[in-house]
């Protein structure tokens, strides 16, 4: 998981005294690299949704459209005088 170089210049260029820091900033740099590209994952994932969702209203606002401007007609069966056999037929 970590760069064997950086490992390496350290060794070579840094103090004992540092050796705590410098092992916690390679180890946050990497968990840092993880964690942005966790997220580039997860925003490509919800820009999907969102061009899924914006292609689910767009549909949507064609019927209500389609409703608003009586496009249907509501066909009452003349044997059932229930309203619950109501069938709309899209002309």
């Amino acid at each position: 998981m970590f760069n064997n170089s950086l490992f390496t210049l350290y060794d070579n260029n840094i103090s004992d005294r540092y050796k705590y820091y410098y092992e916690y900033a390679i180890k946050n740099l990497y968990y840092n690299k993880y964690e942005l590209e966790k997220q580039k994952t997860s925003n490509n994932k919800l820009k999907h949704k969102n061009k899924m969702l914006k292609e689910e209203n767009k549909n949507l606002h064609k019927l209500i459209i389609k409703l608003s401007n009586n496009s249907c007609k509501n066909i009452i069966s003349e044997n059932d005088n229930d309203n619950d056999n109501e069938i709309f037929e899209f002309i």
